[in-house]
Formats: C-alpha cells, sequence, structure tokens
C-alpha cells in the first residue's frame, strides 16, 4: 500500500484561519518587515517586532516540485484511458460505505471517491479506513467536508489513499500571493504525497464568479492535478458554455466535471472533459445506495467511448 496524505478541506478558508497562533507546521523562511526592517524567522506572516501584518505568507514551500510536473501525463500514468468515470459514495456509515464500494468495485470502475454529505467527518475517516482495509490495491479518492484545514490535516494525516478533491482550489486572480495554495502544495510535499490532487475552480457552493478565469486557470495549472469545475449546484448539469470556456482555457491539465453528469447528458460533455465525477445520478434518492442498473449503463457508455477513441488512435498509426 502506498502511504498517502490528508486532503485539504473542501470548504472555503478565511486568511484569518492562517493566524499566527494556530501553529502550522511549516518551515518559516527569514523575512524583512517593510515596516520596521526587523528580520523575522519564527512568524510566517506576523512582525516578530512591531507586529506588521504581511500579505505574503513566508515559508519554504517543500511541494515547490509539484509545479513543474506533466500533470496530464501523471494522471494518464494512473489511469491509462482518455475517458475516466469515477463513481462518488456519499457515505452515511461504515457498513454503507463499504456495501457501495463492494458494488463500484466489482464492476471494475476505474476509481472511486469517497464524500461525507451524509455523516460526520469522524465516521466517514472510519469508512476510509475501512474501504482501504477490504480494497488495498483499488484506487480510493476522498472529499471531506465541514472541517477546516487545519482538523483535516490533524484527523487523517495517517490515512492511506490515492487521490485528494478540494472543491476549491483556493485560487484568487485578485492577489499577488497564492498563500492558501502554497500552504496546501508545502502539505502535499512534506507528506511525500503521490497521489493526484482535484482542485476545484468556479465549483458549486464556492466562488462561482471569477473576474479572470484564464488567469485563475493558469495559475491553478502549477498547483493541482486536475481542474474540477461543476454545474450549478449538487446534481445540476454544467452549462454548455461554462464547459466550453473550461475546455478552450485548460491546457496543462485533466478537466473533470463533478456534477449533473447523466447517461444522456454525457454524449454532449464527454468529448469536452477527461474525468467524470458522477454520484447523485447513479444512487438512490432515498437509500444513498448506487443504483446498479444506472452504473451499468453509464459503464458502457464509457467503455464504448474508449473503445472508439482507441480504434481511432490504431488508424492513425497505420
Amino acid at each position: 500500500m502506498h502511504k498517502q496524505i490528508p486532503s485539504p478541506s473542501s470548504t472555503l478558508i478565511k486568511l484569518d484561519k492562517f493566524s499566527d497562533t494556530d501553529d502550522w507546521p511549516v518551515q518559516v523562511s527569514e523575512w524583512t518587515c517593510p515596516s520596521c526592517s526587523h528580520q523575522n524567522q519564527k512568524s510566517y506572516k506576523c512582525c516578530e517586532n512591531c507586529s506588521f501584518q504581511s500579505s505574503q505568507f513566508f515559508f519554504n514551500n517543500r511541494g515547490a516540485h509539484f509545479k513543474s510536473e506533466k500533470k496530464i501525463d501523471k494522471f494518464y500514468q494512473v489511469f491509462k484511458k482518455k475517458k475516466v468515470f469515477l463513481p462518488v459514495v456519499h457515505v452515511w456509515d461504515v457498513a454503507h460505505a463499504l456495501k457501495n464500494a463492494k458494488l463500484l468495485y466489482d464492476h471494475h470502475v476505474d476509481g472511486l471517491f469517497l464524500i461525507n454529505n451524509n455523516c460526520s467527518a469522524d465516521i466517514l475517516i472510519d469508512a476510509i479506513k475501512s474501504v482501504r482495509r477490504e480494497f488495498p490495491d483499488k484506487w480510493l479518492g476522498i472529499n471531506i467536508l465541514g472541517i477546516s484545514i487545519r482538523e483535516l490535516f490533524l484527523k487523517i494525516a495517517d490515512l492511506d489513499f490515492d487521490g485528494l478533491w478540494l472543491d476549491s482550489a483556493m485560487i484568487t486572480e485578485e492577489s499577488e500571493f497564492q498563500n492558501i495554495a502554497e500552504f496546501i502544495q508545502d502539505q502535499l510535499g512534506s507528506m511525500n504525497f503521490k497521489g493526484l490532487y482535484f482542485g476545484g475552480i468556479a465549483f458549486k457552493y464556492q466562488r462561482t464568479v471569477i473576474k479572470d478565469l484564464k488567469k485563475v486557470i493558469d495559475i491553478a495549472s502549477s498547483y493541482v492535478d486536475v481542474i474540477l469545475t461543476s454545474g450549478e449546484a449538487t446534481g445540476m448539469q454544467i452549462k454548455e458554455e461554462k464547459l466550453k470556456k473550461f475546455t478552450e482555457l485548460v491546457k496543462c491539465n485533466p478537466l473533470g466535471i463533478a456534477s449533473g453528469v447523466t447517461n444522456k447528458n454525457l454524449i454532449t460533455s464527454i468529448k469536452h472533459a477527461d474525468v467524470f465525477i458522477v454520484g447523485t445520478y447513479i444512487e438512490h434518492y432515498v437509500t444513498g445506495d448506487i443504483v446498479e442498473e444506472k452504473l451499468e449503463e453509464m459503464l458502457k457508455l464509457f467503455q464504448m467511448y474508449n473503445e472508439m477513441l482507441e480504434k481511432r488512435k490504431q488508424d492513425d498509426i497505420q
């Protein structure tokens, strides 16, 4: 089993969450206060002499090497196919997670995500441990909602998983500094993360109105492996105009869709994206269990499309 690392929280984090009293596990780099010229060595943003608050956080990013990775190559080394289908289990409890993970893995899905829409973070963590223990060689992603980044790192530092999903990649076009994105990358580097990081841009329930989308996507390309976007709410299809815009702008990363994908609209969206994270459509609206019939129909569509792409590739070679 590969040692994996904690996922950042999928809720938006305010900058004041990064106060010095929180004792974030970073390696502070020395910086000169622009107000009093004091050389700071212990605090990453607050001058130890005059209490000046810097808009830039000063620490050594131990994950800086991720910036130079070829994200598309990294993604396809894991999944080895053009169009990837990752079902979601909205976990209720451990038994529910195990039951649905077994169904999905028995159908040879590319992988799956566990999310705590219907339970606490602690219950989800127990479910992640149980699913990994039962299926140690299967691709497992997680998206833990409702707790801060610091809480999350404390809770799941020893978990083993393959993908982390963050609803907001914490990228801003309005600041010169990407402090939170840098912090997340630092933590991934410090824990030797070998998996895939899925980061949301203009994602549901997050900051959906972005003044300069191209700039945000360009910045995000060096921080996340897969750029994720979505419709306006859970279960809502992404608007075609938005999807086409993302397809045009995302150049260096795989593009993922994480809401509103159905068997009916897949045919119109599959050509625009690389990975499809599907939950609501394939689950029973009362029990939250995966509906086998819908799952099998979607798997057939992905199989047909991937076979068609492979045939085209072989024809081009010949």
